[in-house]
């Protein structure tokens, strides 16, 4: 077994028993959904966004706009998805969202990749 395996398999796990539970596109697994914070360093405010981490075997991409629903409350992906460092979980900032307001677009089917001078972007 590869080491990438290796934390895919514990990411994955860990998420199942001590995650919250996510549907997004009707796939149902668990993620670690993480509150708005405050922060004051050295006299400057910080504030944070709600924040999704989810194992890459559960989904590899989240799009921008996707509807994430977290242990039935809805959310909206603000960005698209970033692998954390060692690439077996992904991050997504979140934010509420609105019933009254307009539907989210559709999620996009893939990322988008980019090739600049040999290197994947």
């Amino acid at each position: 077994m590869t080491w990438q395996a290796k934390a895919n398999r514990i990411a994955k796990s860990t998420a199942r028993r001590l995650g919250n539970v996510v549907l997004i596109d009707g796939v149902t697994a668990y993620g670690w959904l993480e509150s708005p914070e405050e922060k004051v360093y050295d006299g400057v405010v910080v504030v944070t966004d709600y924040t999704l981490e989810v194992p890459f075997v559960s989904w590899s991409y989240i799009s921008e706009g996707t509807l994430v629903v977290v242990d039935g409350v809805n959310y909206v992906a603000r960005e698209q998805s970033r692998s954390n460092s060692d690439r077996s979980s992904i991050i997504v900032p979140l934010k509420l969202f609105n019933p009254s307001g307009p539907l989210p677009p559709p999620s996009a089917v893939g990322p988008t990749v980019v090739i600049i001078g040999g290197d994947f972007v």
